[in-house]
């Protein structure tokens, strides 16, 4: 009788588990698939705002035309002015143009980046989340703490040994020593026991 309790425990813990797989698989479909519309979203929006610009440009550009031609239109009577102020409209119309082009692909530059950073971020949070399990910090939280004398002789020094009374542990002033001369030349160190 306790054994078919056990049984059906068993294969109601499994369907639980595998429910809850294919709950995940799902959840990093979705997920995938919300990444993907993000992006995509992200250059539509870009894409919408370099022609929006492009348009407002080309609008200027038109009515700056409309107002040379006009001014051809009275050039008869001030060629000389109309000459000087056209040529300066049309050098600042390029150098509006080029701060405009570049400004739209610095910004779609940083648009690309931060959807880039933002993916990366997300998929290095979704492979750690994928490492975890729950028994993962039961070695650490198993190790005891160490003693409040561990590993004092490392720093020690030849005269802090000589002047103890007890200098029960000849191990400990050879062990200073070493780890001295170590630090002074650089050589193989090697460390064991409790």
């Amino acid at each position: 009788m306790k054994a078919a309790g056990t049984a059906k425990a068993f294969y109601r813990a499994l369907k639980e588990k595998r429910t809850i797989e294919k709950l995940q698989r799902r959840l990093e479909e979705r997920s995938a698939a919300l990444d993907s519309a993000i992006l995509f979203d992200l250059h539509g929006k870009t894409d919408r705002n370099t022609v929006e610009q492009r348009q407002g440009v080309d609008d200027v550009q038109k009515g700056l035309e409309s107002i040379h031609n006009g001014l051809q239109i009275n050039a008869q009577d001030h060629a000389a002015q109309v000459a000087t102020a056209s040529g300066s409209l049309g050098n600042g119309i390029r150098g509006v143009l080029t701060q405009l082009e570049s400004e739209t692909a610095a910004r779609k530059n940083d648009l690309a980046l931060q959807a880039e950073s933002e993916q990366r971020a997300r998929s290095q949070d979704a492979f750690l989340k994928s490492l975890v399990f729950e028994d993962m910090t039961k070695r650490q939280e198993s190790v005891s703490a160490p003693s409040h004398d561990t590993f004092r002789w490392v720093f020690e020094t030849d005269s802090s040994l000589e002047q103890r009374d007890d200098k029960r542990d000849d191990k400990r002033v050879e062990a200073s020593q070493s780890y001295d001369r170590w630090l002074r030349e650089g050589l193989l160190f090697w460390v064991n026991g409790r």
